[in-house]
């Protein structure tokens, strides 16, 4: 479990669509965008006006069901007739499978790791609440959001490009204002997150510096030159 959600990352990358479909009628139900790889999860759930479908592969479930098991059709079973009057909405992810996603936020919760590891205990750990800090849910799910656009787009300028970098410019933002100590970091509850970490200083006779590490270790994606100060 990432610190933040595939939901998040999906609604931030525009890889989710929401479709209702509405003056049909039957079983097979035609969407306007395809429907492919549905094993990996591309279709997130299907209702029927306001009643849940089950996604299933069974050909004889006791309640309503669907599959999608064919380019832009979804073939849904019901105890009771669909009509034109029926709509039908569903919802399901494009181009990005959930396998990616996860992995986006992988990388970017490793990311945020590395760089707090001098000043907390990391992994980070769920609060009463069962919830990360709001701080560390919010950098990680604009990093791993500014991942999956450069996989989407990489070499389309320049909107995109600068989409991207407001991504990261913000994870950032709040990254470098909890390990500076300009912001106390806070879990859900509004308590303070103790520090944990281990800590490195040289006192040469200047004044110590605490090590946040190299900026070359941090990756091409994410020298301190990259961002615009706050």
């Amino acid at each position: 479990m990432g610190y933040s959600s595939r939901a998040d990352v999906r609604l931030l990358t525009r890889t989710v669509i929401e479709e209702v479909l509405t003056d049909q009628s039957g079983t097979q139900i035609r969407t306007n965008y395809p429907i492919v790889q549905t094993s990996t999860g591309y279709v997130n759930s299907v209702y029927k006006n306001e009643t849940e479908l089950t996604g299933t592969s069974s050909s004889t479930p006791a309640d309503d069901y669907y599959n999608a098991r064919r380019p832009n059709y979804i073939v849904v079973n019901s105890t009771t007739t669909i009509s034109a009057t029926d709509y039908i909405t569903v919802n399901y992810n494009t181009k990005i499978t959930n396998a990616q996603i996860d992995d986006a936020i992988l990388d970017a919760d490793n990311y945020i790791n590395n760089r707090l590891n001098p000043l907390y205990t990391v992994p980070f750990s769920t609060d009463d609440n069962g919830e990360y800090p709001p701080e560390i849910v919010r950098a990680s799910k604009y990093l791993a959001a500014s991942y999956i656009l450069e996989i989407l787009y990489i070499g389309e300028q320049p909107n995109i490009t600068n989409l991207k970098s407001d991504y990261v410019r913000r994870a950032e933002t709040a990254i470098e204002a909890i390990s500076s100590g300009k912001v106390t970091l806070l879990d859900s509850t509004g308590a303070a997150v103790s520090r944990g970490g281990v800590m490195t200083s040289t006192t040469d006779g200047e004044e110590p510096i605490f090590n946040m590490g190299d900026d070359d270790t941090w990756g091409d994606d994410f020298k301190e030159n990259d961002f615009d100060s706050q």
